[in-house]
């Protein structure tokens, strides 16, 4: 797909999108909520108004419409999306996932915290070698982990 998205690919979404939504029998206020978009956003996404959506859009998606990581991503290069199974309603990912992404998160957060503390200790003295480990931290941060999860 292109990086402002086919014009198939966004219908391919919305038709996704719209039979999952009815498949759960949720409200679209419902699917809102959960995924963090607003009704005018969900509109112009299930309209194909949109180029490619935002890593966070996705996820939302997903959350919302209870398919597994990567789905929307799967849809728009000519996939199908994989529905969750054992979930917690209205969470997208089951307790187990949840928990483990939790732990991940507190787990990368402990590594900045540290790498942090050990630059600050090196640049003591330098306030520019400071904001550059805090520049170079927040970058890191910025990219998606190498397992491709958002």
């Amino acid at each position: 797909m292109s990086p402002t998205g086919g014009r198939d690919d966004r219908e391919r979404l919305a038709a996704h999108i719209d039979a999952r939504q009815q498949a759960l029998g949720v409200p679209w206020t419902q699917v809102i909520k959960e995924s963090g978009l607003t009704k005018e956003g969900l509109r112009k996404i299930r309209e194909g108004l949109t180029g490619s959506p935002r890593p966070q859009t996705k996820r939302g998606l997903e959350r919302a419409l209870r398919w597994a990581l990567g789905s929307v991503d799967k849809i728009l290069a000519g996939g199908d999306p994989e529905p969750l199974t054992g979930q917690r309603p209205g969470s997208g990912l089951t307790t187990t996932e949840m928990v483990a992404e939790a732990h991940r998160d507190l787990d990368r957060l402990q590594e900045l915290r540290e790498e942090l503390r050990r630059r600050a200790a090196a640049a003591e003295g330098d306030p520019g070698e400071l904001e550059r480990s805090v520049i170079a931290l927040r970058i890191v941060q910025d990219r998606p982990d190498e397992s491709g999860a958002d």
